[in-house]
Parts: structure tokens; C-alpha cells; sequence
């Protein structure tokens, strides 16, 4: 995973990167650039031709970052249950692109839903009882995990993970009752 240009920590250095490739006239180089990221040939075409002003908006390059991440990571997932809540996480979000915040976080180094999916699995484990498995929440709290990653510090990203389980309650001392 970006072992020719190396990962790049926002469409800003994505898009100055193309730009010195473009202005070299290093087209081939170019091509390599946006496969490496998970870029449509066809949009990296139109920006060698002038059709584009830069390589990758915003939301381009964090669906491309999601793409290079599924092919190099979710895939090395066997359980077929584990893919499938994995494949839910990358899934919702996709759909959160549009937020302008997350599609940034997407593309900030060592940013990887893997390991969104390892902490929720932690946890799952850690409260674990019988043959429950691993939870990923209702759509809305699945939000609130991805955007706390991406948009927030890892305290703020357990503790979101953290509330997918309910609190034990304290066990409760014999009392006597009075008669």
C-alpha cells in the first residue's frame, strides 16, 4: 500500500504531487500516482488533458483512499461474519463522504477502517457473554463511531465504541428486609 509515493496525509499534497508529476510531463508517472490512490484512470486522463484543474477533489481522493483500503485490508479478513461487519463499516462509510470533515479524516495518514473494525472487536470481546458477536450499533450510532476516528481523538473514538454496550450495573448487596 503506497509504496511508490508513499501515503499522502490530504488531497492537498495528493493534488500538488499530480501537479509537479503534470508539469515534468512524467504522464506515466501520473497514471501510476492515481492507481496507487485508488483513483479512476479515466479522471487521472482528464486532468493530463486539461479537462481538470487538479488530480482529485476532496471526495475523490477519500473514496479512492477507502478503495485502496478494502483491497489491501478487508480482504485479509476470513470469517465470513467478520467481512460482513467489516464490509458495514466501509459501507456507511462511503455514504458519510459527503461531509467534508470525514472525507478529510479519510485521508489523514495511518487513517484505516481496519482499525475501527480491530477496536470494535476488542470490545466486543471484552464484553463478551455466550455466542454474541461482534456489534456495529444501529446506523446512527455506526456514524457517530466513524465520525469520532475521523474527526476526533482516540478517547473520543473508544468511548464511542465503548457505548455500543450496555453498563453492567453494580451488583446488588443482600439487604435485609425489615419486617
Amino acid at each position: 500500500m503506497f509504496e511508490i509515493y508513499g501515503e499522502f496525509d490530504s488531497v492537498e499534497e495528493l493534488n500538488k504531487a499530480a501537479e509537479g508529476l503534470l508539469n515534468e510531463g512524467d504522464t506515466e508517472s501520473l497514471l501510476q500516482l492515481a492507481e496507487e490512490n485508488g483513483l479512476d484512470p479515466e479522471d487521472a486522463d482528464d486532468y493530463i488533458h486539461g479537462g481538470s484543474g487538479q488530480l482529485a477533489s476532496l471526495f475523490m481522493a477519500a473514496c479512492g483512499r477507502i478503495a485502496v483500503d478494502e483491497k489491501e485490508n478487508i480482504n485479509q479478513i476470513k470469517h465470513p461474519m467478520e467481512q460482513m461487519a467489516m464490509q458495514t463499516i466501509v459501507t456507511v462509510l462511503k455514504g458519510m463522504l459527503t461531509d467534508d470533515g470525514v472525507a478529510a479524516g479519510v485521508m489523514r495518514k495511518g487513517k484505516r477502517s481496519t482499525e475501527i473494525f480491530r477496536e470494535m472487536k476488542r470490545q466486543a470481546e471484552k464484553h463478551k457473554s455466550g455466542n454474541m458477536g461482534m456489534c456495529c450499533g444501529t446506523d446512527r450510532e455506526l456514524q457517530g463511531i466513524l465520525r469520532a476516528y475521523y474527526t476526533q481523538d482516540t478517547k473520543a473514538f473508544a468511548q464511542a465504541v465503548e457505548n455500543l454496550y450496555p453498563k453492567t450495573a453494580e451488583p446488588v448487596k443482600n439487604k435485609k428486609v425489615q419486617k
